[in-house]
């Protein structure tokens, strides 16, 4: 689970946005004001109906984010729409991915 200072407040809307497109997910993300990067995960019912499906995908991506989360750069934003092709990728997969994806970014260490 990602420490409080690490999680997006609900509600919270971001400005000045930069979205990337993935296969399994949509990230905005946003020059934050706090010291840490915060992250924030949707997953949608039209994905699946089922909350057991759905959280199932948030702890994997969540998993994946925090192994990662030493080599983000601070004061960062990230909202996570994920995609229907989320259901069945795997952690390693998703952190290779997006490794991978903030590094042509220029988001990490």
């Amino acid at each position: 689970m990602l420490k409080k200072a690490n999680r997006l407040s609900q509600g919270k809307k971001l400005t000045d946005t930069k979205t990337l497109n993935t296969r399994f997910a949509v990230i905005k993300i946003s020059n934050g004001n706090d010291v840490d990067s915060k992250f924030g995960f949707i997953v949608s019912k039209k994905i699946d109906q089922r909350a057991v499906v759905r959280n199932k995908i948030k702890r994997r991506i969540r998993s994946a984010v925090e192994k990662l989360l030493p080599e983000i750069k601070t004061k960062r934003e990230f909202l996570f729409i994920l995609k229907r092709e989320a259901i069945d990728i795997k952690t390693e997969d998703f952190y290779k991915t997006l490794k991978t994806i903030l590094g042509k970014e220029n988001l990490l260490k």
